[in-house]
This record gives C-alpha cells, structure tokens and sequence, in this order.
C-alpha cells in the first residue's frame, strides 16, 4: 500500500481512542503556539477543532483522516489565512508528535513538535463550539 493510499483510508476510531482529549504544545524555549487542538470523535471518525487561547479565534480544519497510526488535518488561520497540515501521531499515553508543515514568503517549512493532552481538571478553558 502506498503513503498516499494509507492517508486516505478511514479507520474506525471508539470514542475512548487516546489521541481524543485538548492537546497544547508543550513548552519550550523557543515558541510555544497559543493555539489548541480539541480531538473527538463522531460516528466512529475523528474530528478537530482548532481555537487561538490568546484571542479566541477559531480555526477552520478540514480533511481530517486517520489511517490507524496517524492523524492528518489541514487548518487554516482566519485573520491571516495561514495555512497547515498537520500530522499527530501518539508518543506515549499523553504525548503526541506533532508534524507541522507550511509555507510562507520566506519558504515552506516542517516543525516537529511535542505536544501534551491536558487532564480535565488543568487550566480552565472554554470548550472548543462544535461547527457543523
């Protein structure tokens, strides 16, 4: 099976899959991003919600696809139309491997980075609005 072949395929994902819960970068010295990622699930396939802490700005995520060991999404940044594709692949129980790639007048770009499941009870934070 080719890459592309195992991108497009949807597997069948429970409710109680690990990679759903809100997801943060986790920290680090360079940047930290002030967007989150809220991971469900819906009718045995994932779904994402992008939201900007800092401003409250929704992103708008389409193509989501899993094909059992990775999930893929595209987002993209209103106020900027920024655009990116993402890859989040688990880790460990509450850590993630985030691939992300743009591009930009400077060039096109991958950032690898970690992120971290936040437990229920850290940090309030209001619950991404479900947009269907």
């Amino acid at each position: 099976m080719t890459t592309e072949s195992a991108h497009k395929r949807h597997a069948y994902v429970k409710s109680d899959d690990p990679l759903v819960g809100i997801w943060e970068q986790e920290e680090n010295p360079l940047h930290t991003t002030t967007v989150i990622y809220e991971i469900g699930v819906k009718k045995g396939r994932f779904i994402v919600r992008g939201q900007d802490e800092q401003d409250g700005t929704a992103l708008k995520i389409s193509r989501v696809t899993w094909n059992g060991r990775q999930l893929y999404f595209s987002s993209v940044f209103p106020p900027t139309s920024h655009r990116a594709e993402h890859v989040f692949r688990l880790i460990g129980r509450a850590k993630a491997r985030h691939e992300v790639s743009y591009s930009d007048e400077d060039g096109t770009f991958v950032d690898e980075e970690v992120w971290i499941k936040r437990k229920p009870s850290s940090r309030s934070t209001k619950l991404l609005k479900h947009r269907d």
